[in-house]
């Protein structure tokens, strides 16, 4: 039930957006980034992984086109991680989400802003 809830908040935040993702991209993103989660008793493995690629591209390529339902279901693949799936496939999936967030922190500024954007961080020209 969750998983749906997530899924449609996500929806209708996908078009109130800005950012580097069109709706056309964001909306499909962010439902592959939530509804999965509804099967994770079934198929842990598969569904914690569709969760977390799809919220690593966000992390990666559009934080500011991320729905915050999308985020939250992405925070619960990654709790969900060492609970449901085996020590070794845990550990690969927390750790690929991680080097995401890292990668994306080394280009922290090119992410932060919207296109268009002609000055630096405040302050500077």
């Amino acid at each position: 039930m969750l998983a749906f809830v997530l899924a449609f908040a996500s929806g209708l935040e996908s078009g109130k957006t800005g950012g580097p993702f069109g709706y056309s991209l964001v909306l499909p993103l962010a439902l592959l980034g939530t509804l999965p989660l509804a099967l994770v008793r079934r198929r842990p493995s598969l569904a914690i992984g569709i969760v977390l690629a799809a919220n690593s591209a966000f992390v990666l390529f559009g934080r500011l086109s991320w729905p915050a339902g999308a985020i939250v279901g992405w925070l619960i693949g990654l709790a969900a991680s060492p609970v449901l799936l085996r020590r070794r496939p845990a550990l690969v999936a927390v750790t690929l989400s991680e080097i995401a967030v890292l990668v994306a922190s080394l280009d922290l500024g090119a992410n932060a802003r919207t296109k268009g954007s002609t000055t630096g961080p405040a302050g500077r020209r």
